[in-house]
């Protein structure tokens, strides 16, 4: 064996000293728990926490928007740090979340913030708005048991009947409907 012929006795040892350091380190970093490492990354980034639910569906989850909005807070000059978690599912309306126990275990929890998008074409008709705001309201009050703070955004549309560049006017009044009724933030995203 190369190694037993070219390497002195006290060299071997230094090289198998080296890989059995090693060896704890890499075991060490790979089996902290994820509340270590938290502990960690707190000690170091003391920053206030704000902790952001996102619920929704593709439009939240393609472009990875909750990440984005996490390293916003992950740079110098923010005033706080993002603990940002999501429950997105493609083609998801506020009726399929109002339904899903994981969304309101998730809800009974505390959060900074609750940002809601609706399904895009959940604005297209009147029984898709009807279940919008029905739904949207059960969502939100849910959210407002726990102190949570909601915002609600909406994406923009597939029909092009329903809004284009020209058409703005169509859902303006739904937006204003929505946000007086939710009492809160709103934003047509897209």
């Amino acid at each position: 064996m190369a190694f037993n012929r070219f390497r002195s006795s006290k060299q071997k040892n230094k090289i198998l000293l080296l890989i059995i350091l090693l060896a704890i380190v890499v075991y060490l970093s790979i089996s902290q728990s994820s509340a270590q490492r938290e502990n960690l990354k707190n000690r170091i980034d003391n920053r206030p926490v704000q902790k952001i639910l996102f619920i929704g569906n593709s439009r939240t989850f393609v472009n990875n928007m909750p990440l984005i909005v996490q390293n916003m807070g992950n740079t110098l000059n923010a005033p706080f740090r993002y603990d940002v978690t999501m429950h997105a599912l493609p083609g998801n309306t506020f009726e399929d979340h109002n339904t899903n126990p994981l969304v309101h275990d998730l809800l009974n929890k505390k959060w900074d913030y609750v940002i809601f998008q609706g399904g895009s074409p959940e604005n297209t008709n009147p029984e898709s708005r009807e279940k919008f705001m029905k739904y949207g309201q059960a969502l939100i009050g849910s959210a407002k048991k726990m102190q949570n703070q909601p915002i609600l955004f909406t994406a923009w549309t597939y029909d092009e009947n329903s809004y284009d560049s020209e058409n703005e006017q169509y859902l303006k009044p739904y937006y204003l409907e929505y946000t007086a009724i939710y009492y809160k933030y709103i934003n047509r995203h897209g």
